[in-house]
């Protein structure tokens, strides 16, 4: 006997000429899928950088790299998907490949607290200081152009969600 599929989901044909079913979204692991797909290629692209700069007089110039690009990164794309409207099946596979996987695999704030903390413990307090400090700003900079750049990209092309009239507030 068949039972009937779940309500939202596809019917198709099964192998024994009955009838099997499969959700018609995505499920948590085709997002997972996209993350961990999108992880694996941010963590060889961090890699590449952390070969390709080198420390220069005890700063860690390719975690700095890193997490500023990938500040700036993350905040141009998740505003410019935003500024497209409402969240399609595209832009949000795209937002968990290269948001969640590319870009959170890339940027790496574990590294540097462990490089603040090398650095701490090996008494050079003012670099350790200021390497936090310029990756915090920066940062903080970084995203701040992010979105700017993703606004002036769009400009033209307003949002398709309207803004909020004063008396929605």
């Amino acid at each position: 006997m068949t039972t009937a599929p779940p309500s939202g989901s596809r019917s198709t044909p099964g192998a024994l000429g009955g009838s099997s079913w499969r959700p018609s979204r995505p499920t948590l692991w085709s997002g997972a899928g996209l993350v961990f797909a999108g992880g694996t290629l941010g963590t060889l692209a961090r890699y590449a950088v952390s070969r390709a700069i080198p420390a220069q007089h005890g700063w860690p110039l390719a975690t700095l790299t890193v997490n500023l690009t990938g500040a700036f990164a993350l905040a141009f794309l998740l505003e410019a998907i935003t500024r497209t409207g409402s969240e399609s099946r595209v832009l949000r596979r795209l937002r968990l490949l290269l948001g969640s996987g590319v870009i959170s695999g890339y940027t790496t704030y574990s590294t540097l607290a462990v490089e603040a903390q090398c650095l701490l413990a090996t008494g050079r307090t003012a670099t350790a200081f200021g390497y936090v400090a310029l990756t915090l700003v920066g940062g903080l900079t970084a995203a701040v152009l992010g979105y700017l750049l993703a606004v002036r990209a769009r400009a033209g092309h307003p949002a398709i969600v309207p803004e909020a009239e004063e008396d929605d507030r």
